[in-house]
């Protein structure tokens, strides 16, 4: 792979070698917005906010890391900027699918001029790389700016397979007017977010089949405004979620695909599973789960492969759903289970046992006091729009 450093004065590009092996893998939410959005349409515009909220450490090391190289050298502290990031983080989202730049990356923004941008892989944990490679070229624009002079930064991240990330950097110059919504520091960046994006639950249920008062209504009403499930329509014109039905291997593809925003890709021509035509509504979603490795199916004994899109989901099966969507975060997983009911030999206590230090799932306390996790119960949609709610707001 490679680190692409861009100074936008003098157009300038440099490459750089990057001991990494970078992948495909899941998107765990992703931010579209139009890059000359106002503040506000901006921030509605997130289609869910895990992928910032996870990578936020990433985020915060490349912009301290940068501030500490400025103080260092007599410049001022540079600041984040909200339009800024969503047009890097866009930029890093379409590096990682299609491996290009989208045709916006190098564009000015009001009150802005772009002024160049780091494009660099690593691993999770490793931005220092980044920050050093960014700081250690020396065309850089903002290093030659006066002490006076102020500069806005924009970070994007979009990991990749088994703790690999994308970095995508931007920096901006003033041109006399202040952008819509800058911050100082990362913090104060997220404080936004989390205030722009609060989900409050909506006092008349958009569902006949759910009330207010219904457990995980939050949950299923949320998935219903992230456009992540909006349940069946009904003769009546009435809408229903059908709270109590399974869910199938087939509609856990497309719930993933829908949390990830629904990222533009074109499935393959040729379907990969012998059971799951070109022609099945959630032939696109399916097929981007295998794509991303969070699903391969099964290998039938004459070579070929079923994905068995019908099959009702149990618990075990989903806590490795969403470990894999997840990206495969860095656990170790206890000596002891801390379920009665799940062995450590067990297929998937990894990732049951992740799901229960991530406090997504604590399972069910029984009368002596110990905990089981019911590792074969089916996966009803209510206790999914609770599993996927969860995770979202684990992410912060």
């Amino acid at each position: 792979m490679h680190i692409a450093i861009h100074d936008g004065r003098r157009a300038k590009k440099r490459t750089l070698a990057a001991v990494v092996v970078l992948s495909f893998g899941f998107l765990l939410g992703m931010l579209h917005a139009p890059t000359q959005a106002s503040a506000a349409s901006t921030a509605n515009a997130v289609a869910d906010l895990n992928l910032l909220y996870s990578n936020r450490p990433s985020i915060r090391a490349m912009f301290d890391g940068i501030n500490k190289y400025r103080k260092a050298n007599g410049l001022s502290p540079a600041v984040l900027t909200l339009e800024g990031t969503n047009q890097s983080q866009e930029w890093a989202n379409d590096w990682q699918r299609r491996g290009i730049q989208p045709a916006s990356a190098t564009d000015d923004l009001p009150g802005l001029r772009w002024a160049g941008y780091l494009s660099y892989a690593c691993m999770d944990g490793k931005e220092s790389e980044a920050v050093q490679a960014w700081n250690e070229y020396n065309g850089d624009s903002m290093k030659r700016a006066s002490p006076e002079s102020s500069y806005a930064l924009a970070v994007g991240v979009a990991p990749g397979m088994h703790g690999s990330l994308r970095m995508q950097v931007v920096g901006y110059e003033f041109t006399g007017s202040a952008p819509s919504t800058v911050f100082g520091t990362v913090d104060e960046y997220f404080a936004y977010l989390d205030a722009a994006n609060a989900f409050i639950a909506p006092a008349v249920s958009p569902f006949q089949d759910i009330k207010t008062s219904q457990q995980f209504y939050k949950e299923m009403t949320w998935l219903s405004a992230k456009s992540i499930s909006s349940g069946w329509r009904e003769n009546d014109g009435s809408s229903t979620y059908r709270p109590l039905t399974s869910v199938s291997r087939e509609a856990m593809a497309a719930f993933i695909y829908r949390m990830a925003g629904s990222p533009p890709w074109t499935p393959p021509q040729t379907t990969a599973y012998v059971d799951v035509p070109t022609n099945h509504p959630f032939y696109k979603e399916i097929a981007w789960l295998a794509m991303s490795g969070i699903s391969t199916g099964w290998e039938n004994q004459d070579g070929s492969s079923s994905f068995r899109p019908g099959l009702p989901i149990a618990r075990d099966a989903m806590a490795a759903f969403l470990y894999r969507a997840s990206g495969y975060p860095a656990y170790t997983p206890p000596p002891v289970s801390p379920f009665q009911d799940v062995t450590p030999q067990q297929q998937f206590y990894k990732e049951m046992a992740w799901l229960s230090a991530r406090g997504i799932s604590t399972g069910w306390a029984d009368n002596t006091g110990q905990r089981t996790y019911r590792p074969l119960t089916l996966i009803t949609r209510d206790a999914m729009g609770a599993f996927l709610y969860r995770i979202a707001e684990k992410a912060r």
